[in-house]
């Protein structure tokens, strides 16, 4: 009997323990779901802080609530114009964002993440909210360019937000066997894709997809880019991973400065020497003006121009890297003006590969670290410039070589100071192309004159190094010798 009582007064002891804990606040702590805030954000948050909540009254009701603004600003959005609010059965809502004072997301375990106002109407209070997507002032995002025109930026906010296709993906299928029985199944993934075809506007045929690496990609317009996070990228669903976006140009030319490589390797392999005048920020706007206005006689005397697009980002390290070596940033390395050394074999130390000769003339510092002769050249006449300086040294030592690189760098100087397009800067292009001439009359063999970016116009002068035709279009000019 003493037994049987102690079990009894053991089994009441645990009775009363298992529902005194929780009275004790000892209960397992209740976890909320995550939210993903993301679109127009620099960062993609996953919040599920039950901690910043607090006691707040609306509409009547009490609510465990965080202010929504407070959760958005821990993203970083760039600008707030629109923000989606999506449930866990795939319903959204939608508000034009006007004043997210009285706005709040809130919590219970009825309803989970949900959005509640005392200004917006009561059929956006939607429930069990997964995401939210931030639709921002256009600042951030795809650009989209064509010559002569830049269109408004394609922000991954927007291409969320908006009717996309939802593509899936087979990533890989496995099976086992158990009993004798076959067991599969199938990992698949879930894209948000648009159609480019649907997306840039006007009629182009073709794309260049340029990436946030410097990357390129000719594509059709029936390829597919995706929203994905806070980005939009080429996903070729190829099982490499997404490449984000920085723009599209529409119906690109087909030349780009990376061919000065080939080129000239191509004329100096059939005997020629080739003389290549790089005028840094001679754009094709520049070059436009300088047919109509003939600011540029001898560097148009019997030239046959190309349209060219420079690669991104369009500085001059960057454009440089590109003609010298002949490859993209991407494969070349140099993506910034920290960048200086290249990643692949340069112009020079090809040629000296086929036992020929090259020298680069510059300024007064190195643009980019590589094999082979390059000739610094600083200001010794004292007038503020190096481009007379380099022509000097550059006649002096034209002989010898099978390949002549000359940098100029004024006409970029001065249009960053005036502007690209403005008087000062146009006078100085007809200064460069009588050093060009006096290249020209010493010369004998192929020239190539070419240009590493342009320049847009900025309130205090010029500048680049953006996504925009000014900045990324130029003129390859070259001679029937």
């Amino acid at each position: 009997k003493m037994k049987s009582k102690s079990k009894a007064l053991y089994l009441l002891a645990a009775l009363i323990l298992v529902f005194a804990l929780p009275a004790a606040g000892c209960a397992p702590a209740i976890k909320a779901g995550t939210v993903t805030i993301k679109g127009d954000v620099a960062n993609v948050l996953e919040f599920s802080d039950l901690k910043a909540l607090q006691k707040v009254s609306l509409n009547g009701q009490r609510y465990r609530a965080i202010p929504l603004a407070t959760v958005l600003e821990q993203a970083e959005p760039y600008g707030l114009r629109r923000v989606t609010f999506v449930g866990g059965d795939n319903h959204s809502a939608i508000i034009e964002v006007a004043d997210l004072a009285g706005s709040y997301l809130a919590w219970s375990g009825e309803h989970y993440w949900h959005f509640v106002s005392e200004r917006y109407p009561i059929n956006t209070a939607i429930k069990d909210i997964k995401e939210i997507i931030v639709e921002g002032d256009g600042s951030h995002g795809l650009h989209i360019t064509t010559y002569g025109r830049d269109y408004p930026v394609l922000s991954p906010g927007q291409m969320l937000g908006s009717s996309h296709w939802l593509y899936f993906h087979e990533q890989g299928s496995s099976s086992r066997e158990v009993d004798g029985e076959h067991y599969g199944g199938t990992v698949i993934s879930r894209h948000a894709v648009r159609q480019l075809r649907d997306l840039v506007p006007g009629s182009a045929q073709k794309v260049l997809a340029i990436g946030l690496d410097g990357s390129m990609h000719r594509l059709s317009m029936e390829s597919y880019v995706e929203a994905y996070g806070n980005g939009i990228y080429l996903n070729k669903f190829d099982h490499k991973p997404r490449l984000p976006l920085a723009g599209l140009v529409l119906d690109p030319p087909e030349r780009c400065i990376t061919d000065l490589f080939g080129d000239v390797l191509d004329r100096v392999e059939r005997g020629e020497r080739v003389l290549v005048v790089l005028v840094d920020g001679f754009g094709y706007p520049l070059y436009e003006a300088a047919v109509n206005e003939n600011l540029a006689p001898h560097i148009l005397d019997g030239a046959k121009v190309d349209q060219a697009i420079s690669v991104y980002v369009p500085i001059t390290n960057c454009g440089c890297a590109a003609m010298l070596s002949g490859e993209t940033p991407d494969v070349n390395g140099v993506h910034s003006r920290q960048d200086r050394e290249l990643k692949v074999p340069g112009l020079l130390e090809e040629l000296a590969k086929r036992g020929k000769k090259g020298v680069i003339f510059e300024g007064q510092t190195i643009i980019l670290k590589m094999e082979g002769e390059v000739v610094l050249n600083s200001d010794r006449d004292k007038d503020g410039e190096t481009d007379d300086d380099i022509l000097e040294s550059a006649l002096e030592q034209l002989d010898g070589y099978d390949m002549v690189f000359v940098h100029f760098h004024s006409v970029d100087d001065y249009a960053h100071s005036y502007g690209p397009l403005a008087a000062e800067t146009k006078q100085q292009l007809s200064v460069v192309d009588a050093y060009a001439g006096q290249l020209f009359a010493a010369w004998e063999g192929s020239r190539i004159v070419l240009a590493d970016h342009g320049q847009h116009k900025t309130d205090d002068g010029g500048n680049h190094g953006e996504f925009r035709y000014e900045d990324l279009y130029v003129p390859y000019i070259y001679y029937d010798e």
